[in-house]
């Protein structure tokens, strides 16, 4: 069987590991490590379990084994730390490590049915891992571009539900995305260049292409935040607009409405007003008051000023 998968380590003793391609491989979680017998494994417990608290790509060598440190980020909720399982490689064996939760076994499962179906080499599981990793990413970078796009038009189109709040959402699940990208391509010359590498001859291309996947997905995410910080630009530009929009109009009715303040101090607060004992007083003040505001209208108008 392609995996090896003990759930007893009473009967592992008998177990003959061999090395390069042959290792035995193993799928366990951090508490069927702990029962391991003493001995059988090189592997650090304590390591393997700060790998997995640790949610990031990580990679680190101790003696004779190499810790790796795989993070998958949760589709539906990318806020959220992803999914971490460590892959510990010595020269004999190598074992899938996960902290025992539903995704995880979901991952583990996925791949290794897949070396079922397709009498995959032990050394090429690694790299089947590897690609889950990455495993929709396309499809989300096309989602996140729509979505930018439709704030775009929004935005232009001078729609009023626009807040910030939807540009600086979209900012950071591409920052998680592009931290996603550099952890990854970090460990990535580490992993195939360690003493105990899963990766050899037969699966270097593989694993080649699997790099240059992830690079072109870096550049995929570094243009998308570059689109998101025009929109935001055109936010702040449209913004900026509508506030000096108000501004004009506050301006222009003040213009308007300053002449009659004006004449009302002067004349009604330094004179004396006949207009009291007249009874056409208050239409004939109307009446000067609407004539001074539109033809201070048309002269705005004429200027353009409005």
């Amino acid at each position: 069987m392609l995996v090896e998968k003990k759930n007893d380590f009473r009967d592992q003793k008998g177990v003959e590991a061999t090395t390069g391609s042959d290792r035995c491989v193993y799928i366990l979680n951090v508490n069927e490590l702990n029962q391991a017998e003493e001995g059988l494994f090189q592997w650090d417990s304590s390591i393997v379990e700060q790998c997995l608290c640790n949610k990031s790509f990580t990679f680190d060598h101790q003696a004779q084994v190499d810790y790796i440190g795989l993070l998958f980020l949760d589709p539906d909720n990318r806020t959220e730390p992803g999914e971490k399982i460590c892959v510990a490689v010595d020269p004999n064996n190598m074992a899938f490590i996960h902290g025992n939760t539903q995704r995880a076994s979901n991952i583990i499962k996925a791949i290794t049915d897949l070396a079922e179906d397709c009498q995959m080499r032990k050394n090429d599981l690694f790299v089947a891992l590897m690609e889950k990793t990455i495993t929709g990413h396309t499809e989300q970078h096309e989602r996140i571009e729509d979505e930018i796009a439709l704030l775009e038009n929004e935005i232009l189109t001078n729609k009023q539900n626009i807040g910030p709040g939807s540009i600086l959402a979209l900012q950071k699940e591409l920052l998680i995305f592009k931290r996603f990208y550099e952890q990854l391509l970090h460990i990535l010359d580490d992993i195939q260049e360690a003493k105990c590498s899963p990766i050899d001859q037969e699966n270097a291309n593989v694993f080649g292409f699997y790099a240059r996947r992830v690079e072109r997905l870096q550049k995929n995410v570094l243009v998308l935040r570059e689109y998101v910080i025009q929109v935001r630009e055109s936010y702040e530009a449209e913004t900026d607009i509508s506030l000096n929009r108000m501004m004009r109009l506050f301006t222009v009715v003040t213009v308007i409405f300053l002449p009659l303040t004006l004449i009302a101090g002067w004349y009604g607060m330094n004179l004396k007003m006949p207009e009291y004992h007249w009874l056409w007083s208050y239409p004939a003040v109307i009446a000067v008051s609407v004539l001074l505001v539109v033809l201070t209208i048309i002269i705005f108008k004429k200027k353009k000023w409005f």
